[in-house]
């Protein structure tokens, strides 16, 4: 009977400690060498170029994500909870499909990248952000994942 209920609560914390994991701890985007992405994710067919200080003031607007997308020729930035970021404009349509990636991956790709510009691109079916020799990619979609 004593084993069981410790079993039980041993049981009860690994799960907890794991949906803990699953909703607080995960990083969205994977990071590439430009040369790899490119082989993995072909050629850029749109960009769109920032500052790096520009996209860190993107940053400071959001904690968890930030998400974009590339419609019409037009970039658009959002935030955590989908809030815009950029262009201001007063609401996203929801349905509308969105690359989410993690705040601290951004931070990371523009402290290994070293370059004072950081461009947000769509290659073929894929959209990443790029600073100097580095890549960011394989971004969830939102929705249906809208961390």
């Amino acid at each position: 009977m004593i084993k069981t209920k410790y079993l039980i609560s041993y049981l009860t914390i690994f799960l907890l400690m794991m949906l803990s994991e699953t909703n607080f701890g995960q990083t969205y985007g994977k990071l590439y060498t430009k040369t790899e992405g490119e082989q993995l994710y072909g050629k850029v067919t749109k960009s769109f170029q920032f500052s790096s200080e520009e996209v860190n003031s993107f940053l400071n607007k959001t904690e968890i994500v930030l998400m974009f997308n590339i419609n019409d020729n037009k970039l658009f930035i959002l935030g955590d909870g989908r809030k815009p970021i950029y262009p201001l404009i007063e609401t996203v349509n929801s349905e509308e499909v969105f690359r989410v990636f993690s705040v601290s991956l951004i931070q990371e790709l523009i402290e290994k990248g070293k370059s004072s510009i950081t461009y947000f691109e769509k290659r073929n079916t894929v959209l990443t952000i790029t600073n100097g020799e580095y890549l960011l990619e394989y971004g969830l979609p939102c929705p249906p994942v809208c961390p």
